[in-house]
């Protein structure tokens, strides 16, 4: 009798043991496919390329965008990659390209704010720079604008054979367009901030003569057309 109770206290402490371990081990296996995946957000001074966005710049896409975090940026979305896009065809002082396309982290009030360029041989109309400027949506309304343009002479730049100057322009805005969630004229300034942070960055990479006129803090920009 006492070997037949040995024998199934024996198999029961067993038949306990085995069920916990396999507790444990499907525990352990739904903890795996449960985990997280890893944050790969950057702050904003560190997007495109980590050398573009200024701290004042940086202050102002959080603002107009809504987020402090952003996607990564792409690894050819730096101010050395377009540098070395706009002296890539030397038969012309013609180019155009995208510099960075910036992005929101999650939820955010604008989807998209691009940083585009364009080079041209030909002096703007007004024959000032650099020059600052905003599109407005609806000259006869206060809404915030389309999109900020900096335009800046650059002299005796490494990429650029000749001495004939480039004329180089930095353009800022959502895409699509939307509106932000803000005071206009902190939008306007925002652009305006970091069209100007992005030129001085270019420039400096350029090798302008004198940062290409441009100071080391944004200018108010005033109101252009179209």
């Amino acid at each position: 009798m006492t070997s037949r109770k040995r024998t199934r206290r024996t198999g029961a402490l067993l038949h306990a043991a085995v069920v916990g371990a396999l507790t444990l081990t499907a525990a352990g296996c739904g903890g795996e496919d449960d985990e997280q995946p890893a944050d790969t957000s950057v702050a904003a001074q560190r997007l495109c390329g980590g050398q573009a966005v200024s701290t004042e710049a940086a202050q102002v896409l959080e603002l107009v965008m809504g987020t402090k975090r952003f996607e990564k940026s792409g690894e050819d979305s730096t101010v050395s990659a377009a540098a070395k896009a706009m002296g890539r065809n030397t038969s012309t002082t013609e180019g155009d390209g995208t510099l960075c396309d910036i992005h929101p982290a999650g939820s955010a009030d604008l989807d998209e704010l691009t940083v585009e360029w364009s080079m041209d041989g030909t002096a703007p109309e007004s024959g000032s720079v650099p020059q600052v400027s905003t599109v407005p949506r609806d000259a006869t309304r206060n809404e915030p604008p389309r999109r900020a343009h900096l335009t800046f002479a650059c002299f005796g730049g490494r990429e650029f054979p000749g001495s004939a100057p480039r004329y180089v322009t930095l353009s800022v805005g959502p895409r699509p367009l939307q509106i932000p969630d803000a005071d206009a004229q902190d939008v306007r300034k925002a652009y305006a901030t970091v069209a100007h942070s992005f030129s001085l960055a270019l420039a400096k990479e350029l090798g302008c003569k004198d940062d290409g006129g441009l100071a080391t803090k944004p200018a108010l920009p005033t109101a252009g057309k179209g």
